[in-house]
């Protein structure tokens, strides 16, 4: 075979072998785009479903909110207490800057105290009623602060039954006093003179407590 022919045949090998990889190539790149494709695609249907599994959360949170909701409503129809938050009115006008609530078994009242801080003189007083929604009587100062208190800025108001098994049982009102100028610091040391609650005796019995408070015996 001559030369010329042999070379011939042996580029034409070579343009065939190129070929042929080029082929590959172009197939492998075609398989990376695929395959990148699908990945894609598949991290886009992953974050769809987490989405949707975030908004039926999302919707399942809400209707058991709204269904708790309802619940409660029912629960206060049932109770006799209606009305929602865009009509519910003050209990007490004015109204104090805290107060609290205890049923008094003795005297079949509700009682509500709260503390005055106003100068020259601090008082504790309560308001009693029937019922906690009211009608509720005027504040009645039923324990003078001590001097040694006026200084202080007293708040907390709360009542607590010692004895319930006599209509004039005895009620300790306290409230918790503390110097205006103490940092947080210093009420974090708990220190008696600084931050202390405060104790005082009292008793209510349904005439001379209800009559005083607004004659709620009689309503």
């Amino acid at each position: 075979m001559p030369i010329f022919q042999e070379q011939q045949q042996h580029q034409q090998r070579q343009q065939k072998q190129q070929q042929q990889q080029q082929k590959q190539q172009k197939q492998q790149k075609q398989q990376q785009k695929q395959q990148q494709q699908q990945k894609q695609q598949k991290q886009h249907q992953e974050q769809e479903q987490q989405e949707q599994q975030k908004q039926q959360q999302k919707q399942t949170t809400k209707t058991k909110q709204q269904k708790q909701q309802q619940q409660q409503a029912q629960r206060g129809r049932s109770r006799g207490l209606v009305g929602s938050g865009s009509s519910l009115t003050a209990l007490f006008s004015p109204a104090p800057a805290e107060s609290s609530l205890l049923f008094h078994p003795g005297v079949g009242l509700w009682l509500s105290p709260s503390v005055e801080n106003a100068r020259p003189v601090g008082a504790l007083t309560l308001r009693v009623a029937r019922r906690p929604e009211g009608p509720w009587s005027q504040p009645w100062a039923v324990v003078a602060l001590p001097e040694e208190l006026l200084g202080l800025k007293c708040y907390s108001a709360k009542a607590h039954l010692l004895d319930t098994s006599e209509a004039d049982s005895l009620l300790v009102l306290s409230v918790v006093c503390a110097e205006p100028e103490a940092s947080l610091a210093d009420l974090g040391t708990a220190k008696a003179h600084i931050y202390a609650p405060r104790f005082f005796p009292l008793h209510l019995s349904p005439l001379s407590g209800a009559e005083k408070l607004g004659g709620l015996a009689q309503a």
